[in-house]
């Protein structure tokens, strides 16, 4: 009884696993750097109801998601935060075309209610970026923060995130004062938050050139890639990213 039993089960779990794998099978998987996670939907949504195609989105830093494309995750299309992590991709034989510049992202800096901006102020105990060596939105932070880290009393007060996600996650939990986000992170938790926010000049990091690139797949999948990395140019896509804090290129 107990072999049968464990029969049954074994078949029961191969037949929920190929079930799972002809549902998964027709989506298109897009690995989207974490500063894309509130305007991406809104895109994907217009891009369904035009083509009928279904997508699943994986938000996470630009540095993990490369890491991830580069050990076989079955991802077909990359947006990421820069334009090295795509270019890396492409070089390195994992996607079918050169990369391509969507948008041009804005650094901020933010707290929750009127709590101050500045970082020498006693009330900030903590700034929080994502981790530069993976988050192209947090090695624009440090590049903005190196101007002040002959400050011990500033550099006390760094704490690191995983990606800007979280770096949000510390500011709405005031685990953090003052985070360094996107602007499109902040402008999207501005409607259900009382934030102050500030844009960073600019000219204080360099400039975030955020890319697209189509990874190698089944002919059938690169083609839909393609038609949603075209359709980031359409009039109404540029109208949202605009919408939501990003420059177009």
């Amino acid at each position: 009884m107990r072999k049968f039993t464990t029969l049954v089960l074994f078949f029961v779990v191969l037949f929920l696993a190929l079930g799972c794998g002809r549902m998964n099978r027709d989506v298109l998987r897009i690995a989207a750097a974490s500063n894309l996670q509130f305007v991406l939907p809104q895109i994907v949504e217009k891009f369904t109801g035009k083509t009928g195609v279904v997508c699943e989105l994986i938000f996470a830093s630009s540095g993990k998601l490369a890491v991830q494309i580069e050990n076989g995750a079955p991802y077909h299309l990359f947006l990421s935060a820069d334009f090295k992590y795509p270019s890396h991709i492409y070089d390195n034989g994992f996607a079918v075309m050169k990369p391509e510049i969507y948008a041009f992202g804005t650094l901020v800096k933010y707290s929750l209610n009127s709590k101050t901006l500045d970082f020498n102020n006693d009330q900030v105990k903590h700034i929080a970026l994502a981790n530069p060596k993976i988050a192209p939105y947090g090695k624009a932070a440090q590049q903005f923060l190196n101007q002040y880290l002959n400050s011990t009393e500033i550099q006390k007060k760094i704490v690191y995130a995983e990606s800007i996600s979280q770096v949000n996650q510390f500011v709405l939990t005031e685990a953090a004062d003052i985070g360094l986000s996107s602007k499109s992170s902040v402008l999207a938790l501005k409607v259900n938050n009382e934030i102050n926010f500030e844009e960073i000049d600019s000219k204080n990091y360099k400039e975030i050139q955020q890319g697209v690139v189509v990874l190698k797949s089944t002919s059938a999948k690169e083609q839909e890639a393609m038609n949603f990395k075209n359709f980031l140019n359409t009039d109404e896509v540029k109208s949202l990213l605009i919408a939501n804090g990003y420059r177009l290129p």
